[in-house]
């Protein structure tokens, strides 16, 4: 379920709708390098942890009886911790020019803190402004009493449960080092 669904739910009452996420992340990534020593092939690994930040972009479309509703929301805030691992080979060719191959690995996952409704339209027709702040803003919490969306106010954010979004990976690197 994607994390903005609830929110819109109220305007999208269909069985067809389509739901793309997109995500941009900033990561800081200290970590320690052990490599073995020798002349022309240097195994090594890395390990450290993931420091990251980042939004989400979230657009569903639904169609319902002719009328098609478009929502756009952008997801932010909050710090996304995680561990980084990485093996490989440098292959050196001379003194000043190597090849290196490595594998890595990160393990990270995202939990926004706030989501903002920034587009909001049935058959091209804007209705933002229309939308009250708790329908237009969202904050993630933890936990919540029921008594608190029940008696939500209008003019402020909503609340929901935080979710957890992947951003974990795999990939290989490799390239040419020069050393000047």
């Amino acid at each position: 379920q994607a994390p903005l669904r609830n929110l819109f739910m109220f305007y999208i009452q269909t069985d067809i709708h389509y739901v793309t996420l997109k995500a941009n992340m900033l990561r800081f990534t200290p970590s320690l390098v052990l490599m073995l020593d020798g002349k022309t092939v240097r195994p090594y690994a890395k390990v450290g942890f993931v420091l990251g930040t980042g939004k989400v972009f979230e657009e569903i479309v639904a169609t319902d009886m002719g009328t098609e509703v478009k929502l756009k929301g952008e997801l932010s805030g909050n710090l996304a911790p995680g561990f980084a691992a990485s093996m490989g080979t440098i292959f050196a060719l001379s003194e000043k020019v190597q090849l290196f191959a490595e594998f890595n690995f990160i393990s990270m996952s995202y939990a926004p803190n706030k989501g903002e409704v920034t587009e909001a339209t049935a058959n091209g027709v804007d209705y933002l402004g229309l939308l009250t702040t708790s329908e237009k803003e969202v904050e993630f919490v933890d936990s919540y009493f029921v008594s608190d969306v029940i008696a939500q106010d209008p003019n402020s954010p909503s609340k929901e449960l935080k979710q957890y979004l992947p951003f974990s990976s795999v990939g290989l690197r490799a390239g040419v080092r020069i050393n000047l």
